[in-house]
């Protein structure tokens, strides 16, 4: 009985030896990488690299500004020079509705987020797009319609660059009038659904 517990301890004993050694080896493996995460930050950027952020933000400014941006003044957000995602006072805009952004802020940061990486990677020398951009139902949150034709007009002027695909559930009389001006093939879909599966 007393030799058993007596093992028993020893195995503990090794298994907590051999955990603390693996923990050892993790944390210097941990450092490590931190330290060349730290260096990262400090490699030089490329003149080709500095242009096509300096792109990427400019659009993406100039479209918060056109759809009309209320919860923060659009030229206090910008975008990250590491996560390429948007910020404001240096917080991340998640898009969610954290630090007092509206709801329909979101959806304007979001359509200014897309279409400003659509045109970048569309435009740059070396940019990679497929040149397709879907939009499901892009007025979630009931955006007010001048910023929807603000939008809508941004897409106009980009259609050389690629496909674009509008799926809205939008009256179908208030669509025709945003639409009235702008070049595009309209598909309409009967029913609440644009695909319906059949039950037989």
């Amino acid at each position: 009985m007393l030799q058993n517990r007596l093992r028993s301890a020893v195995a503990v004993k090794d298994t907590c030896a051999a955990v603390e050694h693996e923990l050892d080896e993790l944390s210097i493996r941990f450092d490590d990488v931190r330290t060349r995460r730290a260096t990262l930050g400090e490699a030089s950027v490329s003149a080709a690299d500095q242009a096509t952020l300096a792109a990427f933000r400019l659009s993406f400014q100039q479209q918060l500004a056109a759809y009309g941006l209320r919860s923060v003044p659009p030229s206090e957000v910008t975008i990250d020079d590491r996560t390429l995602l948007p910020v404001n006072d240096g917080f991340e805009l998640s898009f969610d509705l954290a630090l007092g952004v509206s709801a329909s802020d979101t959806i304007r940061t979001k359509w200014a987020y897309h279409t400003a990486l659509f045109e970048t990677a569309s435009t740059q020398v070396r940019g990679h797009h497929l040149g397709l951009l879907a939009l499901d139902e892009p007025r979630q949150q009931e955006t007010d319609h001048q910023s929807l034709a603000a939008f809508l007009e941004r897409l106009k002027t980009d259609r050389d660059l690629g496909q674009v695909l509008y799926a809205t559930s939008e009256e179908p009389d208030v669509l025709a009038d945003l639409l009235r001006d702008i070049p595009h093939t309209s598909l309409p879909a009967s029913g609440q659904n644009l695909l319906a599966l059949d039950a037989r």
